[in-house]
């Protein structure tokens, strides 16, 4: 990951039940960053959102059910956005139910804002 320098990173099905600073320092490197994770429910899941706080500032992280959702701003270019990070279920009737919660939550964004669903 260092070697690339990337802003974000998502990860999705991280399995893990807990995400700490030496994980993500792990990840990342010793550049200035922050994240925001979702558990794992068992063996399945889990979430993982780590940025890059030189290039990106996070105003809000959202945690729901199979997602998580990011709003800030791209610090070089003061684009505005929001990032879905995804894991959708297997069972169709669970994930008819991700659909129309994300469906609904899209609706809601106001316009002029970047917006990228990620995952899946």
């Amino acid at each position: 990951m260092v070697d690339k320098k990337p802003f974000i990173l998502c990860l999705q099905e991280t399995k893990l039940a807990i995400c700490d600073d030496s994980l993500c320092l792990s990840l990342w490197g010793d550049s200035q960053h922050a994240y925001s994770y979702r558990p794992s429910r068992g063996a399945s899941g889990g979430l993982l959102v780590v940025w890059d706080t030189l290039e990106v500032e996070v105003w809000s992280t959202v945690s729901q059910d199979h997602m998580l959702i990011i709003h800030g701003k791209f610090l070089r270019s003061n684009e505005v956005f929001y990032l879905f990070n995804i894991y959708a279920p297997c069972e169709s009737l669970a994930k008819q139910q991700l659909w129309v919660s994300l469906s609904e939550k899209l609706q809601m964004l106001r316009g002029g804002e970047g917006v990228c669903l990620w995952g899946f």
